[in-house]
């Protein structure tokens, strides 16, 4: 099993709380992560602790599906999912800063196990995607933020 981690930040031009309640709904997950292809709500729990969704993935050619739960959440400064379910145990964190210009410091740590015969490709290889696909996601996720309406309802 190889044990992948990345850390990065990102500056969104829009206000915690927007950026927060857009993150927290992982049905858009679908939206702006690139690997994501189908997201479900398992339950009808609205976007807090204990809500769970089941996505089909695809990454290096390969499909999975894969099952999240949030597992930590406070408005506006921290959410925490992880997979329950799949063939890559994952934890994603998401911290939550306001930044001195008014918009939003996100700061990601993924962490992704990969068992070895699940995706047909080198370590490296494996690696190296995962973290690109994280820093596109990323961009993907400001792209989209900055150039919506800010709404500031707190969900």
């Amino acid at each position: 099993m190889v044990e992948m981690k990345v850390e990065q930040r990102i500056i969104i031009s829009q206000p915690v709380d927007e950026v927060f309640n857009y993150l927290s709904n992982l049905e858009n997950l679908v939206e702006w992560t690139s690997n994501t292809i189908a997201v479900k709500k398992v339950a009808p729990r609205n976007q807090g602790v204990g809500e769970v969704v089941r996505c089909t993935t695809r990454f290096l050619g390969r499909w999975m599906e894969l099952t999240l739960e949030i597992i930590e959440r406070e408005q506006g400064r921290y959410l925490t999912f992880k997979s329950i379910a799949g063939s890559c145990p994952s934890l994603f964190c998401y911290a939550f800063e306001r930044s001195k210009c008014g918009g939003t410091i996100l700061s990601q740590e993924a962490v992704v196990q990969h068992f070895e015969g699940v995706i047909d490709q080198t370590e490296p290889v494996i690696s190296s995607a995962f973290r690109r696909s994280l820093e596109f996601d990323l961009q993907t996720l400001k792209e989209i933020l900055e150039t919506r309406p800010v709404t500031t309802e707190v969900v």
